[in-house]
């Protein structure tokens, strides 16, 4: 029987002998840990029980039986139980992947885990701490051009997919010696499937350190981690749609008022340290009534559309642009150091705002389109203040907004060295026109007025 067990443990089997031989006719069981004949370990249960004094038997019978799969369920289990708490509590993706990955690892024979997450069609690597770095390397930030190896059929479809031996797979023709030299061997992965898109969304992938068919239990627990694996992403993803849909209008996409108020505050703490400046443009639409009462709401719609589309193409990919209801969009532009770059977005904000209105819903003549679009571009208006750093410490959030939208005066503020040449105030709110007999106007309007401003 101690050839059944491993060596370090023949002091503990000593004991349950002699716990055996002082309790007569009392069973004795302990689990010990030991080999199979292939030389995997496994789980041993022995029970042993003193008959000597049955005259019938007069010896101590051993029985012993292979617990393994027992435990691997119950080890399994709790490693389950573990990310479920992590996945119900709303722990980070991330960490929830990377404690997923650490139950595959820990459950399977020399293998090196990952989950491959797709997102915006580029794969990221979001849980696999142990891949060597030569082959994250290569997966990391891939299209599905580029994609390879044994996750690609799963990514794409093809359900999960096994590669015994990566050396002689035409899968990983150009990358082989990357896994090779890494001492990974063979490959198998498994997708992860969106519950209601049922399509792939990202992939188990398992290296492995040696060439070898997997088991029952390690498929078993593969399928675990792949199930786990969807309901987080999924989560991940609800959250993710949620938090959009209650910081973004759901008519135009852009960020709303709760999301500008976080980003303003941003900007301005941004302008306090780097002693720069902000600007905010204020757009309505002040005709826009008319499209809604005299073409449908489908034209009104379409117009905010093109309206925030036509805004968004004009400014930096830093700034913002939000929608506040109704006509009425901002935008804040931090970080400002050169004053030709702020007229330069400005006039181009207004020329584009002014050619809102480029085809309509099918139902609309072309004519009465054009004629709508020509009369809202006559009265759409933009304002823009420039808030320098004395102005963003003595404005609150409310008043910004309220500057910026022109119904609120800005305050009075002296330059440090002395009051500018218009008496100290240091701020210019300018609402260029634009006509069709102007369509120069705004750019050089802009320009001198935030020079002027700029400059004191």
């Amino acid at each position: 029987m101690s050839d059944l067990i491993v060596e370090d443990q023949h002091d503990q089997l000593n004991e349950m002998l002699k716990t055996v031989l002082s309790n007569p006719a009392i069973p004795v069981t302990r689990e010990f840990r030991g080999r199979h004949a292939h030389d995997d370990m496994v789980q041993v249960e022995i029970t042993g029980t003193n008959q000597l004094d049955d005259p019938e038997v007069a010896s101590i019978v051993f029985t012993a039986r292979d617990v393994t799969a027992r435990h691997q369920a119950l080890d399994l289990q709790e490693s389950q139980t573990k990310v479920f708490e992590l996945i119900a509590t709303g722990g980070p993706l991330d960490h929830t992947l990377e404690s997923l990955v650490g139950m595959v690892e820990h459950h399977l024979r020399d293998v090196v885990a990952t989950i491959l997450v797709v997102e915006n069609d580029l794969v990221r690597i979001g849980g696999g701490r142990g891949l060597p770095e030569e082959v994250r390397s290569a997966i990391e930030g891939t299209g599905p051009t580029q994609w390879f190896g044994c996750w690609r059929g799963a990514l794409l479809g093809a359900g999960s997919v096994s590669v015994p031996d990566i050396a002689t797979s035409e899968l990983y023709a150009t990358y082989a010696k990357h896994f090779l030299d890494a001492g990974l061997h063979g490959c198998m992965s498994l997708p992860i499937e969106d519950p209601e898109a049922r399509k792939p969304i990202a992939a188990l992938v398992l290296y492995f350190r040696e060439s070898h068919n997997i088991d029952e239990h390690e498929l078993n627990v593969a399928s675990n981690a792949t199930r786990l694996a969807a309901i987080a992403l999924q989560r991940h993803n609800t959250e993710l749609r949620l938090s959009h849909l209650a910081h973004h209008d759901k008519l135009t996409g852009l960020p709303n008022r709760a999301l500008l108020q976080s980003r303003m505050e941003n900007a301005v703490r941004h302008a306090q340290r780097h002693d720069s400046a902000v600007a905010i443009m204020f757009v309505d639409l002040d005709d826009f009534k008319s499209v809604n009462d005299e073409l449908g709401h489908d034209a009104g719609d379409h117009t905010l559309r093109n309206t925030a589309s036509s805004m968004r193409s004009a400014l930096r990919d830093n700034d913002l642009l939000a929608r506040l209801g109704g006509d009425e969009f901002i935008a804040v532009l931090p970080g400002l150091t050169d004053s030709p770059r702020v007229g330069e977005i400005a006039a181009r904000a207004v020329c584009l705002a002014r050619d809102l209105v480029n085809e309509g819903p099918s139902r609309l003549t072309p004519k009465a389109m054009a004629n709508q679009a020509r009369r809202l571009a006559r009265s759409s208006g933009l304002r823009c203040t420039v808030l320098g750093r004395p102005e963003l410490e003595t404005l609150g959030m409310k008043a910004l907004l309220a500057v910026s939208r022109g119904s609120a005066e800005p305050p009075r503020a002296v330059r440090a060295g002395g009051p500018s040449r218009r008496g100290g105030d240091r701020r210019e709110t300018y609402s260029p026109p634009v006509t069709d007999s102007t369509a120069a106007l705004p750019k050089i309007a802009w320009t001198v007025a935030v020079k002027w401003r700029l400059s004191q």
